[in-house]
């Protein structure tokens, strides 16, 4: 069966791509964190020299570069979260639900995917990826990601069969560069990200 139905909830895929994640923020946040990141950057920078230079060593390059790591990810953490929550705060305020019916079926002629009251069917020309990411496969069509989460999978071999199917029909470029999902198919990787 090369059908795929459950849930998905509003938000629940912004980690896997900066691209929805400044969608779902909106570019006020966008903007915001591209002028904090380098300031938390430059804090942690400065503590990471500091606590290299009070343990005594002469390493205090290598403090700032950890103190940027942590600045940097630090910010990513909160940003993220802070994001997420306040999109689903604004699409409840517009009226719509936080968890949205998902279907997807790999037909001969094209993908369709039905997400809430939205039906798409994406030829299979578009699709130019297929790709795992934090509990998700994701088809990339024309830039735009297609969510297939692992966990709608009734077993290892669902998934397996949904993801092999689905490559049979990509463009031999599209299959070439989904590498991880042609190793899936060919049983040389473990299902379930």
């Amino acid at each position: 069966m090369n059908t795929l139905q459950g849930e998905l909830g509003v938000g629940e895929g912004s980690g896997s791509a900066s691209r929805i994640r400044w969608r779902q923020a909106g570019p006020p946040w966008y903007w915001l964190a591209l002028v904090v990141i380098p300031v938390f950057g430059v804090a942690g920078d400065i503590l990471g020299e500091s606590s290299v230079s009070v343990a005594g060593t002469s390493a205090g390059a290598y403090g700032g570069l950890v103190g940027l790591a942590i600045g940097y990810f630090t910010w990513m953490f909160f940003y993220r979260r802070i994001a997420v929550k306040l999109f689903r705060r604004r699409f409840k305020r517009r009226g719509q639900p936080l968890v949205l019916p998902i279907r997807l079926e790999v037909r001969d002629d094209a993908l369709i995917y039905d997400l809430g009251g939205v039906h798409q069917t994406i030829d299979w020309s578009c699709v130019t990826d297929l790709f795992p990411t934090k509990g998700y496969w994701v088809f990339l069509a024309q830039a735009s990601p297609v969510f297939a989460p692992v966990r709608l999978f009734a077993d290892a071999e669902a998934e397996r069969s949904f993801v092999a199917a689905g490559l049979d029909r990509m463009t031999p470029a599209a299959r070439q560069r989904s590498s991880k999902a042609v190793a899936l198919a060919g049983g040389n990787v473990r299902p379930g990200r």
